[in-house]
């Protein structure tokens, strides 16, 4: 056990924030598909850049025996008077996953059914956790788009708990 929480646990979870941060960053980047996804897509960009820089970091610093990974989104947000700025950093991330799969995108029309077509067909949209998402280059299988959303909304609404409990401490 003492093995696994040294070696496996601190390389599992830089891993999983640097491609959970990649993933918020591509998904921020594609709601920018209409002015209105810029609102949510713009700050969850900045987001997941921040936490593919945190979980890099981290896995880098793990194998140079220094401190862990380094966020400068969380940085800024640690200069918020009161102690308060992780808890608002949580909140901001918890909120911005959540409004981005209520936002209006273009419709990949085609990426699914064979026809091959990567825009929009007639201007349809729809809200995001209804979208086929392409990963890897291939269509993912009805549904995928909102178990990511309510697997992502899920993680941050723990993370946000988390910092919420510490804070009444």
């Amino acid at each position: 056990m003492d093995a696994t929480t040294r070696d496996v646990i601190p390389v599992v979870t830089d891993t999983a924030t640097a491609v959970g941060g990649g993933v918020s960053a591509y998904a921020g980047f594609t709601l920018c598909g209409t002015v209105a996804g810029c609102v949510f897509g713009g700050p969850m960009f900045a987001f997941g850049v921040g936490n593919v820089e945190e979980g890099t970091t981290g896995f880098y610093n793990y194998f140079t025996n220094d401190e862990g990974g380094f966020n400068h989104v969380k940085q800024v947000f640690d200069q918020i008077p009161g102690g308060y700025g992780p808890l608002i950093y949580s909140g901001a991330d918890l909120a911005l996953s959540f409004g981005s799969g209520f936002v209006k995108v273009p419709l990949k029309m085609g990426l699914a059914d064979g026809l091959n077509k990567s825009d929009s067909l007639f201007g349809v949209t729809v809200r995001g956790f209804d979208n086929n998402k392409i990963i890897l280059g291939r269509p993912t299988p009805y549904g995928t788009a909102m178990g990511l959303y309510f697997q992502s909304v899920g993680l941050k609404s723990y993370v946000f708990y988390n910092e919420a409990v510490s804070e009444k401490k």
